[in-house]
């Protein structure tokens, strides 16, 4: 990585940082690229991408309601000012 590189990455994400910083994240920056160099020389033709680090399942429950959708609408248009089949609310701002 260059120094006008690391400027340019520097001021656009707003950060500032003194010459001792800058030579670090320098090295810092360029080890990781060079790593990801590596890692693109790897031959992943037969591997199968991984979602989840384990094989276990949701142990959630099943989402239920118990109202059935009208009995929500009654519920919802009795706390507000009911306007021809539409909910009129306060304003939030």
């Amino acid at each position: 990585m260059q120094k006008k590189e690391l400027e340019r990455i520097l001021f656009l994400s707003r950060i500032k940082v003194g010459e001792k910083e800058s030579k670090t994240i320098t090295e810092d920056i360029s080890s990781i690229l060079s790593y990801i160099e590596k890692l693109k020389s790897v031959n992943t033709d037969n591997v199968f991408p991984l979602f989840h680090f384990t094989d276990s399942k949701n142990s959630v429950r099943e989402d239920s309601y118990s109202d059935t959708p009208e009995d929500v609408r009654k519920k919802m248009m009795s706390m507000g000012k009911d306007k021809k089949s539409f909910l009129e609310v306060e304003s939030i701002l």
